[in-house]
């Protein structure tokens, strides 16, 4: 899935969810919240992820 605000890799079963907003310093806005909790539910749904980083 391609998103807006975030982005999302899984590799040998760690998730790796970053934020990705630079110009305005990660600031949330309604878009990334939506992207950060549907990352979440597929990360949780997702047998193979086994951790979850979050990087902003």
């Amino acid at each position: 899935m391609i998103y807006n605000t975030i982005q999302y890799v899984v590799d040998n079963g760690i998730g790796t969810l970053t934020f990705n907003r630079p110009t305005v310093a990660n600031g949330f806005n309604i878009e990334m919240c939506k992207e950060i909790l549907e990352v979440l539910a597929q990360a949780h749904n997702d047998e193979s992820v086994r951790a979850l980083l979050i990087n902003a």
